[in-house]
């Protein structure tokens, strides 16, 4: 294998193909009729490739979130290999391993890679839930309940917040 870069960086929330992985076999080049076994892991985020098959590859096990097993000729397993993408769980954000290994059917050869991801954090914006979402109010009322509301903010979960409202008429 050849890849662009073994760490690759992306942001919380977003998906994108994995860059530059390069599968480099002189002999599978020029062999039409050899076939490989890919096999794709991803530790915490969820991969996925292209959900038809390529002209002469099938998937053999897995297509998973997780991982997938991809029998083929050299071509299929270079055209699958620039269609695999990334993407972390929700709200996460840290260190991830994707690894990828390839096996040579004729002659048994194993090739192994192994791609560091950095998922970056991004800051999700609160969420106000309350219970009441239309608050009628008496002209010369000075005491309106807006009900109970809550305040969601998955990244600062114990941290105070303050609720401002104001009125149009």
């Amino acid at each position: 294998f050849r890849v662009q870069s073994e760490h690759v960086e992306f942001l919380e929330d977003e998906s994108a193909f994995l860059p530059g992985i390069i599968l480099e076999d002189v002999d599978g080049n020029e062999d039409v009729d050899s076939t490989a076994v890919l096999n794709v892991t991803v530790i915490h985020g969820r991969i996925t490739a292209s959900k038809f098959l390529l002209e002469g590859g099938r998937y053999l096990a897995g297509k998973t979130e997780k991982s997938f097993l991809f029998e083929g000729g050299y071509k299929s397993i270079q055209k699958i290999l620039g269609m695999i993408s990334y993407a972390a769980p929700d709200n996460w954000h840290g260190s991830d391993i994707v690894y990828i290994s390839i096996r040579d059917r004729f002659s048994e050869g194993v090739a192994n890679t192994t791609l560091y991801v950095e998922v970056k954090s991004v800051i999700d914006s609160p969420v106000l839930n309350c219970s009441n979402k239309i608050l009628i109010v008496d002209e010369d009322s000075k005491d309106n309940e807006l009900g109970e509301c809550e305040i969601l903010c998955p990244e600062h979960a114990n941290s105070v917040h303050e609720l401002q409202a104001s009125a149009r008429t």
